[in-house]
């Protein structure tokens, strides 16, 4: 009988949360910047 080694190899990618945090920073300056363009930001003062 012929014995086969078996290896599991499990890969975990974990995203940084400095990463998502500089993101959803960078993301909210933009909207931030479209709406001030658009005239959206103090429209509704």
């Amino acid at each position: 009988m012929l014995s086969f080694p078996t290896e599991i190899t499990v890969s975990k990618s974990k995203v940084p949360i400095f990463a998502i945090a500089l993101l959803a920073i960078i993301f909210a300056v933009g909207l931030f910047v479209v709406g001030y363009d658009q005239g959206h930001i103090f429209s509704i003062v």
